[in-house]
């Protein structure tokens, strides 16, 4: 039976939200191709089912090969060569073509000098992703953690379990980075803009993932606009020199781990305001310096070289 009426328009709307949700230049193609076939008297070319991935899955570096197994990813990319391993979180459906912009940009910036392990995931269950794919028997030890996702790790912009988030983190014992996504805002804007990330950037691609411990909050892509038969589109594009920079900077936190503690450098930044030498480490009913002195024997005591008074 042909749908008809309203029943025609329930299922291009069932078909429109699956397109849109699986995301993908595959996906929006025949988005437009069944929109245009249906309410617009088109002829073109009849549009495919959505292609549809798990919620969550590995692929290459580049994006265009998807993987459902560890053992399968790491048929193709052994990491055995003794570099480090960075796992790169990054969206599933919807966000992926744009959050693949990063790690493409990454793994660039990271070739010949470690192995990057992409993870995607739907942007709410990433701590379950991130578990089956780094603590399992055949998982890589990795060295760090890089996020491209939004909001906190567990439950996305819903929020979840600190707890949960506590536990695989300290299960992972690796440095969790967050780099600054610019999901809607032009690199051009961005360029010219004062403030830099705008506030709703910075709540949910700085602050809410800080409250998970994460570091390093350096823009790496954003969107930019073109002109294609026609029509303006927009597209995300990294923003090399600062994809260059967070690279270099999440290696430098996998070296300083292999740095012997008697051989690290430590700076205790106290408080100092008004500025002059009668206030230096004020602080209402806190003694700073015997604060100050605590903390450097328990650091001395854990390996750290220090001239504790």
């Amino acid at each position: 039976m042909l749908p008809v009426g309203a029943l025609r328009h329930a299922r291009a709307w069932v078909h429109v939200v699956r397109y849109w949700t699986a995301g993908g230049q595959t996906n929006i193609t025949n988005l437009v191709r069944l929109l245009v076939r249906q309410y617009c008297g088109g002829t073109g070319p009849k549009p495919q089912p959505p292609v549809e991935l798990p919620p969550r899955f590995l692929c290459d570096p580049e994006g265009s090969r998807v993987y459902r197994s560890l053992t399968a990813w790491t048929a193709d990319f052994p990491c055995a060569d003794g570099l480090p391993v960075i796992a790169v979180l990054h969206y599933s459906g919807l966000h992926r073509e744009a959050s693949l912009a990063g790690v493409r940009a990454l793994s660039r910036c990271l070739a010949g000098r470690a192995h990057v392990l992409p993870i995607a995931a739907n942007g709410v269950e990433n701590l379950e992703a991130l578990s089956a794919y780094l603590r399992g028997r055949a998982a890589p030890r990795v060295s760090a953690v890089v996020s491209l996702v939004w909001f906190r790790l567990d439950g996305g912009p819903m929020g979840g379990s600190t707890d949960k988030t506590v536990r695989l983190l300290a299960a992972l014992d690796v440095p969790y980075c967050c780099a600054v996504t610019l999901y809607g805002r032009e690199i051009a804007a961005w360029e010219e803009s004062a403030e830099g990330v705008s506030p709703v950037e910075a709540f949910a691609a700085v602050v809410l993932p800080e409250l998970d411990g994460a570091l390093l909050p350096v823009p790496i892509f954003g969107v930019v606009r073109k002109e294609q038969d026609g029509f303006q589109t927009t597209a995300a594009a990294a923003i090399p020199d600062r994809a260059a920079a967070l690279a270099d900077r999440v290696l430098a936190w996998t070296r300083l781990r292999r740095i012997p503690r008697r051989d690290k450098k430590i700076a205790l930044v106290i408080y100092d305001y008004p500025p002059g030498p009668a206030h230096a480490g004020n602080a209402s009913y806190l003694d700073t310096a015997r604060s100050l002195q605590a903390i450097l024997r328990r650091l001395g005591e854990s390996g750290y070289t220090t001239d504790a008074p």
